[in-house]
């Protein structure tokens, strides 16, 4: 008698040999390599052969055996889930050596992958375009190398651009970086660097991953994951490869697309009042979406901060450039007051000279 779970329920099916005949499964099923005759059995509305179920789970213990996979010609699904929990093992491994050789894990300098081998720095630090391939995985991969990086991260930002947004979620993940100013006009940074010689897109934000001459990422949607994932702790982004950490990517998306890119042309003064009129009618309609979300939540994602909030929070800063009452949304204006209040996103208005500072007369 066979016993099987479907649909939450406890159902019994008794199983018949078959002869060779019939569908092709009742076929298949009647082959059998012991020359002994296997069954056919009816499970959820429709034919299981139990031989099959048998090499099915002779696979998923080859599995527990073999990290690299199982060698049957069908996919095992367990096998995948055994070497990435053997990955974490090595990744917690890795962090208790850091914690035993620096005294400190706060900030690891070091990226863990699945190979115990150690790779120079100059192997896979460039300087955009001009990438070498062995970074993008032709020779070994990023994900099959150890990074040690010895460098500090640095920020290119511009006061009060959406740059805000990964300058916060750096606060935020408790990371040690560099802040260096950019002038969006000149393309000249703070200590004098030409910005277009290392990100020819010639906009913030942009993040020097490890010193000078190393790596650089760009746009916010990848630069705010990146930055996520190296303090996972924090809870900034949800763990990748899950449903949510794709619903955050929506919500990056919709971010960028929806409204960040709608405030484009009230930057450009020589644009034409229709053409700033229209675009003040979408960002309107997509604050009345934004509104019924956060009727019932905290943050964009519930009620726990994540890096779209980083991003949503530095675009609504320039509703007071263009004269947008965000009090027509009260939602909105609620989650924007809510936000502005943590101590990661004061510190970074603070920093880049964002925060009114009260005078205050001392009497003689």
């Amino acid at each position: 008698m066979c016993s099987v779970k479907s649909d939450d329920r406890e159902r019994e099916w008794v199983g018949q040999p078959r002869e060779a005949g019939g569908s092709e499964l009742e076929r298949e099923c009647a082959k059998s390599s012991d020359g002994g005759e296997a069954e056919l059995v009816r499970r959820s509305g429709g034919l299981t052969c139990t031989r099959a179920a048998e090499r099915a789970s002779q696979c998923r213990a080859t599995a527990h055996q073999h990290r690299g996979g199982c060698d049957r010609d069908h996919e095992c699904t367990h096998a995948r889930r055994t070497e990435r929990h053997a990955m974490q093992r090595e990744q917690r491994r890795e962090r208790e050596r850091f914690r035993a050789d620096h005294g400190d894990d706060s900030n690891p300098q070091r990226v863990i992958a699945r190979r115990e081998e150690v790779h120079p720095v100059s192997e896979v630090q460039c300087t955009c375009p001009s990438v070498p391939a062995d970074y993008f995985g032709a020779a070994r991969g990023i994900a099959d190398a150890v990074f040690v990086l010895g460098g500090i991260m640095k920020l290119y930002y511009s006061p009060g651009a959406c740059s805000l947004a990964p300058h916060i979620a750096l606060r935020e993940a408790e990371r040690t970086f560099e802040l260096e100013r950019v002038d969006l006009r000149s393309h000249r940074t703070a200590t004098g660097r030409d910005f277009l010689a290392f990100n020819s897109k010639g906009y913030v934000p942009a993040l020097q991953l490890n010193g000078p001459g190393s790596v650089v990422l760009t746009e916010n949607a990848a630069i705010l994951q990146y930055i996520a994932d190296l303090a996972p702790q924090s809870g900034l982004a949800p763990p990748a490869g899950t449903f949510a950490r794709y619903h955050l990517q929506e919500w990056l998306s919709f971010i960028s697309g929806e409204l960040h890119k709608q405030f484009s042309p009230l930057f450009m003064p020589d644009t034409p009042v229709p053409t700033q009129e229209r675009a003040r009618g979408k960002i309107g309609q997509r604050l009345v979406y934004m509104n019924e979300v956060l009727v019932d939540r905290g943050f964009v994602m519930g009620e726990t901060f994540t890096v779209a909030d980083c991003y949503l929070f530095a675009i609504l800063r320039w509703g007071d450039r263009f004269e947008l009452d965000l009090t027509l949304w009260p939602n909105v204006a609620g989650y924007f007051e809510r936000v502005a209040q943590r101590p990661a996103v004061h510190a970074a208005l603070d920093a880049e000279g964002l925060v009114e500072r009260k005078r205050i007369r001392r009497s003689a």
